[in-house]
């Protein structure tokens, strides 16, 4: 039985345990590390960078909402204005633009 893209289910099974694993690496490195936290940072320096933790993670929510759609409409208009000849294409400057606002808030 193989996918549409011509790889098997032991290849997806395969690529999904390497995933896996470097998930759980991450999650055990976590788990290790906090007596080195407790015992190195105190509560009033933890607690500033939870608070700073998790207003990065609500601006990445936030940032890219509307992107691609901005994306697309200046897209249209830069189009118009040189005649048809577009400085990017849409299919390489999405991308890029879905992972810009995550680059900078460290997502």
């Amino acid at each position: 039985m193989t996918s549409f893209s011509g790889f098997g289910l032991k290849a997806a099974a395969k690529q999904a345990l390497i995933y896996a694993i470097g998930v759980w690496v991450l999650r055990a490195s976590g788990f290790l590390l906090v007596p080195l936290y407790t015992r190195r940072i105190d509560p009033a320096h933890f607690g500033i960078y939870e608070l700073l933790s998790r207003t990065f993670d609500i601006l990445c929510v936030v940032l890219p909402a509307g992107m691609g759609i901005a994306l697309m409409r200046f897209y249209g208009l830069a189009e118009e204005q040189t005649g048809g000849l577009s400085p990017a294409r849409p299919s390489s400057a999405l991308p890029a633009s879905a992972r810009s606002p995550r680059l900078c808030c460290g997502c």
